[in-house]
């Protein structure tokens, strides 16, 4: 099996700053809760996070390439019930469900095309804190093409 080549720091950089601009467009964006990038909130808050494994899958001889780009979005809120859980994992689902469905993708740097994006895993509690805070998280992967 050959080496995987992980993506270098600023090709990691232009993906995440296109994938907040587009993901901040789905309807399913709790209003006043902007989503932030690996930085949620006290209390509350959500956030895109870059995945361990951003690789390229395939390197081809002209410097052309296949690319593999795992991220989460977590959301971080205060539950007093089991509705307002459910209400955190159906927020994540959603917008997993809008990602989907999704055709027009965002356009990347440096002769990047995206080919997919795809919810992997549907929304689930990852932590809970002693103050009542919880974080919920779903993962998905983004399969793009440099030419």
């Amino acid at each position: 099996m050959a080496e995987q080549v992980v993506l270098k720091a600023g090709e990691q950089r232009g993906i995440a700053e296109a994938l907040l601009k587009w993901l901040r467009t789905c309807p399913y964006m709790p209003e006043g809760m902007k989503l932030a990038y690996q930085n949620l909130g006290d209390s509350s808050g959500m956030s895109l996070h870059t995945l361990k494994g951003t690789i390229k899958r395939k390197e081809y001889v002209d410097g052309s390439y296949e690319g593999y780009y795992p991220f989460a979005i977590y959301l971080r809120d205060m539950p007093d019930s089991t509705n307002t859980r459910l209400e955190c994992t159906d927020i994540l689902d959603k917008i997993g469900a809008w990602v989907d469905e999704q055709e027009d993708y965002p356009e990347l740097d440096d002769n990047r095309i995206i080919n997919s994006i795809n919810m992997v895993s549907n929304a689930t509690l990852v932590k809970r804190f002693e103050n009542g805070v919880e974080d919920y998280m779903a993962t998905f992967e983004l399969l793009f093409e440099k030419e």
